[in-house]
């Protein structure tokens, strides 16, 4: 998420949200101090996700969409394993596929 308020603008914004939304004050404070943080640690401060849409909506925010790299086993200490043999049917199965693979051939296997 990214804050889109500026010197110029956030006065007039800052006008514009109803003294009772508590949640919406509490939202621009955070906007005002933190111009560029992914959603959860908005969620972390309390602010439901609904408020976050109404911030977009009034020009406070924007969202953008961020792809995440993450090592499912970081931090994990695996043990090496081999692999098992395979049997003759399931050794043929695994070589036709291979086979069509490697002859970019689109085949269907029974």
């Amino acid at each position: 998420m990214n804050s889109q308020l500026t010197p110029n603008n956030t006065e007039e914004f800052y006008q514009k949200i109803n003294q009772r939304a508590s949640r919406q004050k509490q939202l621009f404070e955070l906007l005002r101090k933190n111009d560029h943080q992914p959603s959860a640690f908005y969620t972390k401060q309390g602010i439901s996700s609904t408020v976050l849409k109404q911030g977009e909506e009034k020009g406070w925010l924007s969202f953008e969409d961020v792809e995440a790299y993450r090592d499912p086993y970081q931090g994990k200490n695996l043990k090496r394993t081999t692999a098992l043999t395979l049997n003759e049917e399931q050794q043929q199965a695994v070589n036709s596929v291979l086979t069509s693979e490697n002859k970019a051939k689109n085949d269907v296997f029974y």
